[in-house]
């Protein structure tokens, strides 16, 4: 069992936003705020999902990802097909893009690095070393991704060690390949609906850039 039976999606509009006015609230309270993103459970998010969270002033989306990041440990459940069917499009290489909703555009950001409370290290690993050599082949104007990586609050303690060793490994492998990685700021951006197609790029919101390091490859 993964632990997934019914998919948040079927809920009407009225309840999911209840369900995220809540979890704002719950965060705030905890000093954490502005709340500017979301994350949908298990990945399972809509166009109805993301038409409500940008009307509640949400900017960013971190419910997308890359099915086959899933596929190993999930495919055989009925959960797996319904990933697959929403996110069909994102790959490990997918970058943020933008999302149109009547209140405005939402910055998607999909996960593509992997999970670390679900994936090896090694894995995890190969995606970066691929996402480096990306970077590296890419001209200079288009010499930057954004490499997204996660684990869950509640085993965060269990598997922030592994955080560590998987940064080490990451840092030893940009100064291997001549790239820069550095940490992305998602801030609330300012896009409306008429710039919806045209957003600027939400890992340049508040990166700098050293110009001894020609290439980067950020990580979320």
């Amino acid at each position: 069992d993964c632990g997934v039976d019914v998919p948040v999606t079927i809920y009407p509009k009225d309840e999911i936003t209840k369900l995220m006015i809540h979890g704002k609230v719950v965060l705030e309270n905890a000093g954490i705020k502005p709340v500017t993103g979301f994350g949908s459970q298990a990945h399972l998010a809509d166009q109805n999902m993301f038409n409500i969270a940008r009307s509640l002033n949400f900017d960013h989306d971190f419910s997308a990802v890359a099915p086959e990041i899933l596929a190993p440990r999930i495919k055989h459940f009925p959960y797996y097909q319904w990933v697959r069917g929403l996110w069909s499009d994102i790959k490990t290489d997918t970058q943020p893009y933008v999302i149109s909703t009547p209140a405005g555009a939402l910055v998607t950001v999909p996960l593509t690095g992997g999970s670390l409370d679900y994936e090896d290290l090694g894995t995890i690993m190969k995606r970066f070393t691929a996402a480096t050599k990306a970077v590296g082949n890419a001209p200079p104007s288009l010499a930057r991704q954004v490499f997204h990586i996660q684990f869950h609050q509640e085993t965060a303690e269990r598997y922030a060690p592994n955080l560590s060793r998987l940064l080490k490994m990451m840092y030893a492998q940009t100064a291997k390949s001549g790239t820069r990685m550095m940490p992305t700021v998602f801030q609330k951006t300012a896009i409306s609906p008429n710039t919806a197609n045209q957003p600027e790029p939400p890992e340049k919101e508040k990166v700098s850039r050293d110009d001894e390091y020609p290439r980067e490859a950020l990580a979320h």
